[in-house]
């Protein structure tokens, strides 16, 4: 009788081991896409500490020292998740690709992640742990009027420094407190997602640009690799400012006046007879001259004109011009 209870114990144990057996292959692939979509879902929605949490150090650290790292920032808007599906099968240590689709901003990324079982096993989403994520690198290129700006929360500092921004307008030009039209760029590690823009503007009317979009609040992610643009130019009523005084200005500063609120650089030319301008081109914010002709009773000067339109504290327009001689000659007589 004995033996008999045994051997129905041990059929019994055969019989439900094995399903079991099965089962966990099966449950295996199921976990990896839910843990894909847990993954997934608390990137759209923001919860990027819990997106994180399933990376592994490889995954989450691939940030280098002059990028800014927007998996610390804050998104606008949530995004949402389209599809989640399992690519292929498992290798053999147990990895497997998953592809994910987001809807951001209107705009549906599809992207694989790689996702591994995790040692731990601590439960069904714990028993993966993500290798290659959905951070990855964003341009942002910056140009124009902006004492601060902000992405996602985090904060850049200004697009143009007090004085002069070391490019066009030399530091031997006295500038000191005055804001440049400036440029930058940042490389953010991030998230597909929508992120808020701050600037605050130097000037007045000043207009923000993101990606070509006037007066636009967010930011939005999408394809890696892919160059963002913040501008903040001048307004059109400065810009018509700065064109209808271009040449009245540089006469004046070529022949030593310092007319009020210009910053005139130190060139400067006796006895001028005539000034003569070839045209002026706009090149960002900034209005060119080349070949200026300055003549005088003994000779003739040949000048480019800079004229980059600056602002005080107050937020007032101040022009600086900066004249550089390309070649005199004695005039015959």
């Amino acid at each position: 009788m004995k033996n008999r209870v045994r051997m129905i114990v041990v059929l019994v144990c055969v019989f439900v081991v094995l399903p079991v057996v099965g089962g966990l292959v099966y449950l295996s692939r199921i976990s990896a896409e839910a843990a894909a979509r847990y993954y997934a879902e608390a990137i759209a929605q923001g919860r990027f500490e819990d997106a994180m949490a399933m990376e592994t150090d490889k995954a989450s650290g691939s940030v280098e020292p002059e990028n800014v790292d927007l998996r610390r920032g804050q998104i606008a808007v949530p995004s949402s998740v389209t599809s989640v599906s399992l690519v292929g099968v498992a290798q053999q240590d147990g990895s497997q690709a998953v592809r994910i689709g987001l809807n951001v901003n209107g705009y549906v990324t599809t992207r694989t992640i790689s996702m591994r079982p995790d040692a731990s096993r601590r439960g069904l989403l714990g028993a993966w742990k993500v290798t290659e994520g959905l951070a990855t690198k964003y341009p942002l290129s910056m140009e124009g009027y902006a004492s601060e700006v902000s992405v996602g929360g985090m904060t850049l500092g200004a697009v143009s420094e007090k004085g002069s921004d070391g490019t066009v307008i030399p530091l031997t030009v006295p500038t000191e407190g005055l804001w440049h039209r400036g440029s930058s760029s940042v490389v953010f590690v991030a998230y597909p997602g929508v992120y808020p823009v701050e600037v605050t503007t130097v000037g007045e009317g000043a207009e923000v640009l993101v990606d070509s979009s006037v007066g636009a609040q967010t930011i939005a992610f999408t394809q890696g690799l892919l160059n963002h643009r913040l501008e903040v130019p001048l307004d059109e009523e400065t810009e018509a400012w700065q064109e209808e005084q271009f040449e009245s200005l540089a006469v004046a500063c070529v022949k030593g006046e310092k007319p009020e609120g210009v910053v005139c650089p130190g060139v400067e030319v006796s006895g001028v007879e005539s000034v003569s301008f070839g045209g002026a081109s706009r090149e960002f914010g900034r209005l060119r001259s080349w070949g200026v002709n300055v003549e005088t009773a003994d000779e003739r000067v040949l000048l480019n004109v800079i004229n980059e339109v600056c602002f005080d504290d107050a937020g007032e327009a101040h022009t600086v011009l900066f004249l550089d001689e390309s070649n005199r000659y004695r005039r015959k007589k």
